[in-house]
């Protein structure tokens, strides 16, 4: 699978921020903590699929998809709310 190249708003990185605090869904939380790590931005540089795997518990496939969804359908279809 190819990678994808996430790369957030400001706007984008408050709703994820914003999910995680708020609470909900378990996976929704998940899906939003990965898509944080997964933004191109320099603080980021160092989480790689595994260390995301490791730290979250998410299969490669299942990161991997999370970005695809993303970078194909925005921030709807990663959480899981499409």
């Amino acid at each position: 699978m190819p990678r994808y190249i996430i790369t957030l708003t400001n706007d984008e990185i408050q709703e994820l921020k914003a999910i995680i605090q708020k609470g909900g869904k378990g996976y929704r939380i998940k899906h939003a903590q990965i898509l944080l790590k997964l933004d191109q931005k320099p603080e980021n540089k160092a989480w790689t699929y595994d260390r995301i795997k490791d730290a979250y518990g998410a299969a490669r496939s299942t990161i991997a998809g999370i970005a695809q969804r993303f970078v194909m359908g925005g921030m709807e279809a990663a959480l899981g709310r499409k």
